[in-house]
């Protein structure tokens, strides 16, 4: 491509954006917009983005068009444009669904509630036991229930909760029983912990330690 064209073309888009920029900044004053944490700035630079982006294309187009290429030609380029813009504007959309950004920002965090049932008869001492949940390489402790909660199946039932920070496939739940193994139990849900159902998961065996048997659910 002829530099001049190029030379052109961000001529353009620089034109583009510093009429758009002026406009937006005009127009935010006009509403009254709220200066607030630089609200004006970024409406202008938003604006100022897209007519700049506006003017390089119409520029691209003009300038393509005064050096004889044939109507349908800019017109495939067109299409062309607009395909990959929507499709870069997509991808950037499904990223920042998969974002911790947007998980923090939605929901800050979701609640972690287990029950842990020791083996029927089993008698569990008073002290609570030594609990502490993994999110990948995050690590925190969660708060637990009233002792002996209640009774299943001829056994202590007990409980907790923690909140869920981070996206990650990773999670588990280790219980160090005080003079007892300690068990490990993995906590299968989604990398998203919003999308967990709210419904109890089955009950399940401890990845390490024996004996004793999970079963979780995710609060929003």
């Amino acid at each position: 491509m002829d530099i001049r064209v190029v030379i052109f073309t961000l001529a353009g888009g620089a034109a583009g954006f510093v009429l758009g920029a002026t406009a937006a900044s005009v127009a935010a004053a006009v509403l009254h917009m709220s200066r607030i944490e630089g609200g004006v700035g970024v409406f202008a630079a938003g604006i100022g983005l897209l007519s700049g982006l506006l003017g390089m294309v119409v520029t691209l187009l003009a300038t393509l068009y005064s050096r004889g290429v044939a109507p349908t030609g800019l017109f495939r380029g067109i299409l062309a444009v607009l395909a990959g813009g929507a499709l870069v504007v997509a991808l950037a959309h499904w990223s920042y669904g998969q974002s911790q950004d947007r998980f923090t920002k939605k929901y800050g965090s979701v609640e972690l509630q287990f029950e842990i049932l020791p083996r029927a008869r089993e008698q569990v001492t008073a002290e609570f036991p030594a609990a502490e949940v993994r999110e990948g390489d995050l690590h925190g402790n969660p708060t637990w229930d009233t002792a002996n909660q209640e009774q299943l199946s001829g056994a202590s039932l007990l409980s907790g909760s923690m909140r869920l920070y981070r996206l990650t496939p990773r999670r588990e739940l280790t219980v160090r029983e005080p003079g007892g193994p300690t068990r490990t139990f993995p906590l299968a849900m989604p990398r998203d912990p919003s999308r967990a159902s709210a419904d109890w998961s089955p009950w399940s065996s401890p990845a390490t330690g024996a004996n004793w048997s999970i079963r979780y659910r995710v609060i929003h």
